[in-house]
């Protein structure tokens, strides 16, 4: 009876113990970051999270520039089959960074979609495509 109130009375104080011991901010952040499941940590995070735009001005001028923000626009003479919507993409190029790689929209018909068309062009920018818009050095410079 002894030995199992003693094992007890450790099996507390080492479990107040853990809860106390002082913690850098990474661990404090970190700690609200993870889960335990079973012997593995996995990280949580949100399914509806959409991540703020980093280039907003640069992809604000970039979108007047090539179609003075309309969503319709389409320019035929543009090489590889014409460029669409508010950035100007080429289907090509939409359906491989956007659908391929970034996984943004759902289809080439995604293009039209300005929303799509910034979110996409936002993480090409970061990944250094910039050179894909002719408008990229002239709206960069302006900022």
């Amino acid at each position: 009876m002894s030995k199992s109130l003693l094992l007890l009375a450790i099996l507390l104080i080492w479990g107040s113990y853990i809860f106390f011991i002082p913690k850098t901010p990474l661990e404090a952040v970190s700690e609200r970051l993870l889960t335990i499941q079973g012997n593995t940590l996995s990280p949580i995070s949100n399914p509806n999270y959409i991540r703020p735009l980093i280039h907003t001005y640069t992809l604000g001028c970039m979108m007047m520039e090539e179609s003075t923000n309309n969503p319709s626009a389409y320019n035929p003479d543009d090489p590889n089959g014409g460029s669409c919507g508010c950035l100007q993409f080429q289907k090509p190029t939409f359906s491989d960074f956007c659908l391929n790689i970034y996984s943004i929209g759902t289809s080439t018909d995604s293009v039209w979609n300005c929303d799509i068309s910034r979110r996409c062009a936002d993480y090409m920018l970061i990944d250094g495509y910039g050179h894909k818009w002719t408008t990229y050095d002239r709206c960069l410079k302006g900022q």
